[in-house]
């Protein structure tokens, strides 16, 4: 199936490939360009830096050319995009006598939002073409070209020089503009004749005269000079060592956390000695921990490895297949599903000890190509091994869940439905591997002739070399995903030791620990990357845990279950055993049932109502006599009605079974909440071309609206699970300490960027979704405390007038409206419209390693 889907693909994608070289090659540049009949032409460039707001400088260059109608080529710059002669036309304007883009030249940094402009104009036709692209990488060697323009980087300085085509050498040149941003230019040669704007030089050459040999020298800020350096070697490799320290920060606070869930022992409802359920899903819990250490290690440490000493291909096709192995051990599944492993793994092993053989230290790949069946057979053996680590992965998610008494009736893994899924997945991400390829391979050959035999050669020899990048790509692709194995470990261990805790908020030691890391690793955002490194990221990981206790801490004073009684020292929540709750329902529905004949009695007072009024009121005080947990009779803590000690409860009995309930309603509510995060992450602005012309970027784009998803549904779990432990009387009120701490990181990452003079993206959008989508979940879980009493009520928002006691929910919708209007206009001035670098393209065309 993947071999017939690719060759679908790669026929249709592939161009004429003619058996003649074209006479094209063996024409003189002049002749060929009719550079003679250009001598009338006028032309303008500029070329313009973009420091500010972004992690990389955006580099802009526009060329515009007058193209007289007496130029033989003018007629070919109207065909179609398609056309040769159209080509040929384009490629004498722009780039010269070396139109073959993909010969090393550096033009694989050049981007194009679209095809040049053409317009007619009096005596002949107006060209305008525009590219842009980032300074994003070092390199002493390659320059950058874009445009008429090439771009020198060094560790200190940039040097800009102007080297238009050949064929505009007889132009008349109007001004030649250089923009170098905020941070000015350092020196340029020759003397600019004159200046526009702040800082940009402007030289404008007599009719006469030729192009001038331009050079401007920028020395840029250090964020940005820091950030072009990412792929140098030590810097990549301090990357690493920040994402790999992450991952043994989770692994050890998982470890510890196991440890003391194995010391449980004393009394107490869910306190006492494990049981074999219990055991079973903290025995998952502490080897998924050493096994995500050695992922880690795997993964993140071959491309250390590569970045500071000598790698192959090979070594990362050999790292992900032991990823692959290692899962499925974990895992220990059925012995369908081994066999499958098996069969996956077989052929991938076989093909790169041939290869190996063949083509030793030669990056591995198997020059030269006979055709398109070796790059379908190389997609295959590649399918194979990235299909071997997602079958990998879905045996390792079936174990956790299992072993934590996720699944329902055991739910068996079996491969009438994995395989299919894993067929399903491979085929599709390859695809869009391949499509992806295929585009960055059109887009940096966009000039070069088509219909030479050269071009299909060079064309197979493109594709075949992505393909044997795919599997080392995917290995990294999908370790990305772990985090939601991780999640499903702890939410294992949480449902075994919160199912016995009836009536008691979250309050044991290894449960709030693991309830700490589930935070960071489900919800929180990957923050801490700073000029495109994550040195720093496991801060960022600590610092979320850090939040959700402080803002726990914070309104610990304010919890209702944590109030005295008035009369006793007993703590209110001390005594709400699981048959008083029933008790305390029941008060809740009287008090409001009194409080609404009140209401009706004052809108008609008369002496005979305030005998009644008095009655009453007396029957109020009543509901708020209480007990202690010695059977002491006191009163409820003052200003805490019975209403309020029933909302803190939640609707379920314990903390385990209120954190499901919020979980559930939270996903319902992220549903559109994950449609806009997505657009705004992934879809939004220059995002959306860079995940067309990534290789994993389509699949990324889908797989983004499941990772909002789960971190709307994992906050809502938290908010459940903590609800008893909550400041405030209402669900609004005690989703605020649960959106602080999503927040309270992503400020201080904010501030990090101002102080890096880098872009904030939409994360303030963000913020203010997670609000909006924990107010709602909190509403709702105030509704479901009563839901007992839908089926006296028209509506639920009858019901929900009466628990808030309110006339009006005036005042709950102006919050929900003020957190919408807040959101739309965060949209329209945060989110960031220019998208990220293609930095991840460098991946897929290899040039990363």
């Amino acid at each position: 199936m993947l071999a017939m889907i690719l060759l679908c693909v790669l026929g249709i994608s592939e161009p004429a490939v003619a058996t003649v070289a074209a006479a094209d090659g063996t024409t003189d540049f002049d002749t060929r360009c009719a550079t003679d009949r250009l001598r009338g032409s006028r032309a303008e460039a500029s070329v313009r830096l973009q420091h500010d707001g972004r992690v990389h400088t955006k580099v802009t260059s526009e060329l515009v050319v007058h193209v007289p109608s007496g130029w033989p080529l003018a007629y070919q710059l109207l065909l179609s995009e398609d056309s040769e002669l159209y080509r040929q036309a384009v490629a004498c304007l722009l780039r010269g006598e070396s139109p073959g883009d993909a010969g090393g030249d550096g033009r694989y940094a050049e981007w194009r939002s679209a095809e040049p402009e053409v317009s007619p104009e009096k005596g002949g036709l107006s060209f305008r073409a525009t590219a842009y692209s980032w300074i994003d990488t070092y390199d002493d060697y390659n320059d950058m070209l874009i445009g008429p323009w090439r771009i020198r980087v060094g560790a200190d300085s940039w040097q800009i020089g102007f080297e238009p085509s050949g064929a505009l050498d007889s132009a008349t040149w109007k001004a030649i503009t250089v923009d170098p941003g905020s941070s000015g230019a350092a020196d340029a040669r020759p003397a600019p004749t004159t200046g526009k704007g702040t800082a940009s030089l402007v030289w404008k050459p007599g009719a006469d005269e030729s192009a001038p040999e331009i050079s401007v020298t920028v020395e840029p800020d250090w964020q940005r000079s820091l950030a072009a350096q990412h792929n140098r070697p030590l810097f990549s490799f301090l990357s690493g060592a920040g994402d790999l320290l992450s991952q043994l920060v989770v692994a050890v606070l998982l470890l510890y956390a196991a440890r003391l869930e194995r010391r449980r022992n004393g009394g107490g409802a869910g306190q006492g000695q494990l049981d074999a359920e219990q055991r079973k899903a903290v025995d998952s819990l502490r080897v998924w921990a050493w096994i995500t250490l050695l992922l880690a290690l795997l993964v993140d440490g071959d491309d250390m490895l590569f970045e500071m000493f000598w790698w192959d291909v090979d070594i990362g096709m050999y790292v992900t297949q032991a990823t692959g192995v290692l899962l499925l051990v974990f895992a220990r599944p059925a012995r369908g599903v081994v066999c499958a492993g098996a069969v996956l793994f077989l052929p991938a092993f076989l093909a790169l000890l041939l290869w190996s053989r063949l083509t030793p230290f030669r990056d591995a790949v198997p020059y030269p190509f006979s055709g398109w069946e070796d790059v379908v057979a190389t997609f295959v053996v590649q399918g194979c091994v990235v299909g071997l680590c997602l079958l990998g992965f879905a045996a390792a998610g079936w174990r956790l869940a299992r072993d934590g008494g996720l699944l329902s009736g055991g739910f068996p893994l079996r491969m009438r439905w994995t395989g299919p899924a894993v067929v399903l997945g491979i085929v599709f991400t390859a695809v869009c591997y391949v499509a992806a390829s295929e585009r960055n391979w059109r887009r940096v050959t966009w000039l070069r002739p088509h219909d030479v035999a050269e071009y299909g050669t060079n064309h197979i020899e493109y594709l075949a070399d992505n393909a044997y990048w795919f599997a080392a790509n995917g290995q990294n692709w999908l370790f990305a995903y772990t985090w939601v194995l991780t999640g499903t470990a702890i939410l294992g261990v949480l449902r075994t030791a919160g199912r016995l805790s009836t009536g008691s908020p979250l309050g044991a030691k290894p449960d709030r620990l693991l309830l700490l890391v589930f935070f960071p690793v489900v919800i929180g955002l990957d923050l801490g990357w700073y000029a495109e490194s994550g040195a720093l990221s496991w801060v960022w990981l600590l610092a979320h845990m850090a939040a959700l206790r402080l803002m726990v801490a914070v309104g610990s004073s304010r919890v209702v279950l944590c109030l005295p009684l008035d009369g006793s020292t007993d703590a209110l929540g001390a005594t709400m055993t699981g048959p008083r709750r029933t008790a305390l329902m029941d008060r809740a529905r009287r008090y409001r049932e009194i409080h609404a004949k009140l209401r009706r009695l004052d809108q008609g007072q008369s002496d005979d109502s305030v005998l009644v009024r008095y009655s009453l009121e007396q029957e109020l005080n009543g509901l708020h006599s209480w007990s202690d947990s010695s059977g002491q009779p006191c009163r409820l803590p003052p200003r805490i009605s019975v209403v309020d000690a029933a909302l803190s409860l939640g609707p379920e009995d314990n903390w385990w079974a209120n954190g499901k309930r919020g979980a559930a309603l939270a996903t319902v509510f992220g549903l559109p909440a994950s449609v806009l995060a997505t657009w705004a992450w992934s879809v939004r602005g220059d995002s959306w071309n860079t995940a067309l012309h990534y290789g994993f970027g389509v699949p990324d784009v889908l797989l983004a609206f499941f990772y909002w998803q789960l971190g709307w549904t994992g906050a809502g779990f938290v908010l459940g699970a903590l609800w008893r432990r909550l400041p405030g009387r209402r669900g609004p009120v005690k989703a605020l300490p649960v959106a602080g701490a999503f927040g309270l990181p992503i400020g201080l990452d904010a501030l990090a960027r101002w102080v890096m003079n880098e872009s904030q993206n939409s994360l303030v959008l963000y913020v203010v979704t997670m609000l909006l989508v924990l107010t709602l979940t909190g509403i709702a879980l105030d509704l479901e405390s009563f839901r007992g009493e839908n089926r006296y009520w028209q509506s639920r928002l009858g019901l929900l007038l009466s628990l808030y006691q309110m006339r009006f929910l005036s005042l709950q919708i102006a919050y929900l409206v003020v957190q919408i209007l807040g959101m739309i206009t965060i949209w329209e001035f945060f989110a960031d419209a220019g998208g990220p670098p293609p930095s991840e393209l460098r991946r897929s065309e290899g040039e990363t390693r």
